[in-house]
């Protein structure tokens, strides 16, 4: 039961990894499509202001190519973290599968010893109940012998 227990708390465990993991994943994936799309704006932007003010367009182009790094450092960074996040849970999920196969041996060896001790707990049994036997035997032969005796 302890060991059902425990294997479901860490598969359980697991599982709240799992879409703990799963969950920031997707935000970052959000973060990335939404700073996409403000390129994309940004674009867009720059290309009709240029037509229409030749003023305007270096300024616009360095916004454009300030976007632009934000949005490659975004992808960096999401990259980063989505590759640290990967293997922060490969890891966490390696040692969970270590600590559910350790419990198992546990559990393995426990149940071994509880066997083995309930063998020794039946022999004893029997040997008591053999003894009892012996005795009750050995108290009706006696009450006997003195009932003989008195008479």
């Amino acid at each position: 039961k302890i060991f059902e227990n425990n294997c479901m708390s860490l598969t359980n465990e697991i599982h709240l990894v799992q879409r703990t993991l799963e969950n920031r994943i997707v935000d970052i994936d959000k973060e990335r499509m939404t700073a996409e799309m403000k390129f994309e704006e940004q674009e867009k932007m720059t290309m009709s202001l240029h037509s229409a003010v030749q003023n305007l367009q270096s300024q616009f182009s360095r916004q454009t190519e300030e976007n632009e790094n934000k949005v490659i450092t975004i992808r960096e960074d999401a990259d980063r973290q989505i590759v640290q996040l990967r293997g922060d849970a490969a890891e966490k999920i390696t040692d969970l599968h270590n600590e559910l196969n350790e419990s198992r041996a546990e559990h393995s060896t426990s149940q071994n010893m509880f066997e083995l001790e309930s063998q020794n707990l039946f022999t004893l049994e029997n040997k008591f109940k053999s003894l009892n036997s012996s005795h009750e035997e050995r108290g009706i032969e006696l009450e006997a012998e003195r009932k003989k005796a008195e008479d």
